[in-house]
C-alpha cells in the first residue's frame, strides 16, 4: 500500500513537472513567435558595458513586451548575450523578439549627424563641440598642440586641416575621432587636387594652397564669386602685391577684434596682417570648402586685382585702383 501511494505521488509530481514545463515552453514559444507592433518610435539606449539583464529590463520598460527571463533565455539560446553593441536604437513598426535581437547584434544604431561648417576657426569648432551632447568631450581642456598630437595632424595649427562636412556619428563619439576623420578627408582632397593644379600659379606647396583657400573662403559668401576672388589673390601674388585681406587681419587680432577693423588695426603688425606682410600669412585662418581649394589651384584668368562687397552677398570686381575706389564709394560709402 505504501509502495502504491509512493508511486502515485511520484507520478503526480512528474505529471505536475511535465505540465509546468509544457506551460513554460508554450509561454516561451509564444514569446519567441510573437509579432511586436511599435506604433510610436521608441529609443533604446545601450551604454558600453550594459549586460543582457539591463538591456532586457530597458526593453520591458519601453513596453516592448516579454518578461525578463524570456529575453535572457532567448539571448542565451541565440548565443548573443555578449554580442550586443552599444548605441541608440530606434524601435518602430513591426518586428519580433528574434529580429529585435538581431538588430542589436548587428549594431543597427540610430545615426546622428555632426556638421563642421565652412569658414570657421578651430575655436569656433570647439564651441560647437561643447554644445553637442552626443559627443565625448575628450578635447576639452587640451591645448591645440595636444589635440594636434593626439589627432596626428602634421601642421602648426588646426585651421585649414579639417574638411567641412556633415559626419554621421553615434552617441558618445569622440571629438578627437571626429578631428582625425575630418583631417584625413582633407588630406585625401588635397592629395587628389594638388596634381591637377595649374602649373603657373604662385603657390609652392599644398599647405600654401590651403592658406590661400582659407582666405578666399572668408572673403565671399556667394559660390559664384569664389573663382574670381581666387583669381584676384593669385594675380596679386604674381606681381608681389600685398593681399590686403581683412579676414587675415581679424584672425591676427584674435580676441581683440570687436566687430570692426580700425585704421590702427591695419597698421598694427601681426604675422597675419596682410596689409603689412608680403605674401601669404603663416597658416590657414579657417576651414575650407572644396570649391575654394579648387578655385585657388585652378583659378580662371582674369584682369581683376580688387573686389568689394556689394551688400547683396555678391562682389564687384575691378581692374585697377581708380575703378575700385569708385566701387567703394558706390557700395560701401553709398556715394554716387
Amino acid at each position: 500500500m505504501l509502495k502504491f501511494i509512493f508511486r502515485w505521488f511520484i507520478t503526480l509530481i512528474l505529471i505536475i513537472i511535465i505540465i509546468i514545463a509544457a506551460l513554460i515552453t508554450y509561454d516561451f514559444w509564444s514569446f519567441y513567435k510573437k509579432e511586436i507592433f511599435i506604433n510610436q518610435p521608441k529609443i533604446l539606449s545601450i551604454e558600453p558595458g550594459d549586460n543582457m539583464n539591463t538591456i532586457a529590463n530597458d526593453l520591458i520598460e519601453l513596453g516592448i513586451g516579454g518578461q525578463l527571463w524570456h529575453w535572457l533565455l532567448l539571448a542565451k539560446i541565440k548565443r548573443v548575450d555578449r554580442l550586443i553593441k552599444s548605441g541608440d536604437y530606434q524601435l518602430q513598426g513591426k518586428t519580433t523578439p528574434i529580429l529585435l535581437l538581431d538588430k542589436l547584434v548587428k549594431g543597427d544604431i540610430l545615426l546622428k549627424y555632426f556638421r563642421i561648417p565652412e569658414g570657421i576657426t578651430f575655436e569656433q569648432l570647439r564651441e560647437i563641440f561643447s554644445k553637442n551632447n552626443n559627443l565625448i568631450h575628450d578635447s576639452f581642456g587640451l591645448s591645440e598642440d595636444m589635440i594636434i598630437a593626439k589627432a596626428g595632424i602634421k601642421a602648426k595649427k588646426i585651421e585649414g586641416m579639417l574638411f567641412p562636412d556633415t559626419y554621421q556619428i553615434i552617441n558618445n563619439t569622440s571629438e578627437i575621432e571626429i578631428i582625425k576623420h575630418s583631417a584625413a578627408k582633407m588630406q585625401e582632397l588635397i592629395k587628389q587636387l594638388w596634381p591637377l593644379r595649374l602649373k603657373d600659379i604662385p603657390i609652392s606647396d599644398p599647405y600654401q594652397a590651403l592658406i590661400l583657400a582659407s582666405i578666399v573662403e572668408k572673403e565671399t559668401g556667394h559660390p559664384e564669386d569664389i573663382p574670381l576672388v581666387a583669381s584676384v589673390y593669385i594675380n596679386r601674388l604674381k606681381i608681389n602685391m600685398l593681399l590686403q585681406a581683412d579676414p587675415t587681419v581679424i584672425y591676427g587680432m584674435g580676441n581683440k577684434y570687436q566687430g570692426n577693423i580700425r585704421k590702427i588695426d591695419l597698421q598694427t603688425p601681426t604675422p597675419y596682417n596682410t596689409y603689412i606682410i608680403n605674401g601669404l600669412p603663416p597658416t590657414p585662418i579657417s576651414t575650407i570648402s572644396k570649391a575654394s581649394l579648387k578655385a585657388v589651384l585652378n583659378p580662371p584668368e582674369s584682369p581683376f586685382y580688387y573686389f568689394v562687397a556689394m551688400g547683396n552677398g555678391r562682389s564687384y570686381f575691378s581692374k585697377n585702383l581708380a575703378e575700385h575706389n569708385r566701387a567703394v564709394r558706390k557700395y560701401i560709402l553709398n556715394k554716387r
